[in-house]
């Protein structure tokens, strides 16, 4: 991902205003009871922000759930509301929202979530 590149993540926000806020929050935040609440058996949207888990996963898992959507990456039921974005968005577009999003943790969560890319492509 490319969260210093500015261009790259205005047009990441961009996207991510059109195709992810309605769910995720303008601020990233999720909605008030992801971690707990379902609606209709199915969990709320969970926050992008350093509040939620999304720092915890590589970008290349990042990439995949995004492009493929949960069920057909982990080829497993689990019912969401997060659409698969291979067919609405390029693979620049999903790499340009993922890098707005980076853009927004503190550095220190930046800086783990680096370390964690290493580990992963070390390997």
């Amino acid at each position: 991902m490319f969260p210093e590149n500015k261009t790259i993540v205005l047009s990441g926000k961009l996207i991510y205003d059109d195709q992810c806020a309605s769910c995720h929050g303008v601020n990233l935040q999720g909605q008030e009871g992801w971690q707990y609440k379902l609606v209709d058996g199915i969990r709320l949207a969970h926050p992008y922000n350093a509040e939620g888990h999304t720092w915890h996963h590589k970008d290349y898992h990042l990439f995949m759930l995004t492009k493929y959507g949960i069920e057909e990456f982990f080829n497993m039921d689990y019912p969401n509301n997060m659409p698969a974005y291979k067919n609405l968005l390029s693979n620049d577009q999903i790499i340009s929202v993922l890098s707005y999003i980076k853009s927004k943790w503190p550095s220190h969560i930046r800086i783990k979530h680096d370390q964690l890319n290493k580990i992963f492509y070390q390997n």
